[in-house]
């Protein structure tokens, strides 16, 4: 009885062609999306990545108009500017004999933002109009290590082009914000302790629903294989 050999195309390209490179880029609802990848394949069923993946939006601009009523309306304005970066190492596994494999790495997340924030009120009062506002900002900037593990399809074709599309689980090591509060700004009003307070936890709070210890991340690339 003759045995026949298990046929492995995707192997072979990966063995052939080691060195890949590629990249993608989207924007969705006004954030931008940027993803890049550089590789060596050790053989045809191991291999490493470098992954850059970036998410940013530049004066993502939101108007809430709260309460209005025949004799007062009041709003607010808040202009946002933030990136996400991560970079990381990666060990890319090929268990089966085609282009699924299995995940594990490590890098580090840097994120910036940055918030203008606007409130007033314009209250009617013996036919006039009586404005008041309050205007604050503040920036946040946060370092933190992962590490990753996931799962992923690398397709390859015979022409070197190859289709890549992960889904990674970042695990956080460490989480240290650093906050910078500017000087609030009020006209018309004169702030008590529980608007100032308020002010100053604002970018805590924001911070603390952003970060997570985990999280899910995607992670898509387009390139040549050599």
């Amino acid at each position: 009885m003759e045995s026949e050999t298990e046929e492995d195309p995707q192997g072979d390209l990966r063995e052939s062609k080691r060195i890949f490179i590629g990249g993608f880029f989207s924007e969705v609802k006004g954030y931008e999306f940027s993803w890049f990848q550089v590789g060596y394949n050790f053989d045809r069923t191991l291999s490493l990545s470098f992954l850059y993946f970036r998410k940013s939006s530049v004066n993502h601009f939101d108007l809430d108009r709260s309460k209005a009523f025949s004799y007062q309306i009041s709003y607010s304005l808040e202009n946002r500017d933030f990136s996400q970066d991560q970079i990381g190492l990666a060990f890319d596994w090929f268990p089966f004999n085609y282009h699924h494999y299995f995940t594990l790495g490590f890098g580090q997340e840097i994120y910036r933002q940055k918030d203008r924030k606007q409130e007033y009120q314009a209250n009617l009062s013996r036919g006039e109009w009586d404005i008041s506002g309050k205007m604050w900002s503040y920036s946040i900037y946060n370092r933190r290590n992962y590490v990753s593990i996931g799962t992923g399809e690398r397709l390859v074709l015979s022409s070197g082009i190859f289709i890549n599309c992960a889904v990674y689980g970042l695990f956080y090591l460490n989480n240290s914000p650093r906050i910078q509060r500017e000087l609030p700004l009020f006209y018309n009003q004169i702030p008590d302790s529980a608007q100032l307070k308020e002010i100053s936890d604002d970018p805590d709070s924001q911070e603390a629903k952003r970060n997570s210890s985990a999280e899910l991340s995607v992670f898509i690339s387009i390139g040549v294989s050599i």
